[in-house]
C-alpha cells in the first residue's frame, strides 16, 4: 500500500468516527453542537490533507537547481 492510499484510508477512519457525533447532536435537536462538530470536521478534513500536500516531493522551499522533473537513466 502506497502512502497516498495509506493517507486516504486514515482519513476516512478519522472522518467516520468524528461523524458519530454529529449524527448524535442532530438526532437529538442539538444545532448548535452539531454546527460546532460540522466546523471540527471541515477543519480536520482540510488540516490532512495540507499535512498530506506539504509533505509531497514536490512542495519545498528551495528549488533544487540541478533538480529535473525528466528522468535520469540509472546505472
Amino acid at each position: 500500500m502506497g502512502i497516498h492510499s495509506l493517507y486516504l484510508v486514515c482519513t476516512q477512519i478519522l472522518l467516520m468516527l468524528a461523524v458519530l457525533p454529529l449524527i448524535w447532536a442532530i438526532a437529538t435537536g442539538q444545532w448548535v453542537w452539531a454546527g460546532m462538530i460540522w466546523l471540527v470536521l471541515c477543519v480536520l478534513g482540510w488540516f490532512l490533507g495540507a499535512v498530506r500536500h506539504a509533505r509531497s516531493p514536490i512542495v519545498r522551499a528551495v528549488r533544487d537547481p540541478n533538480y529535473s522533473y525528466a528522468r535520469r537513466p540509472t546505472r
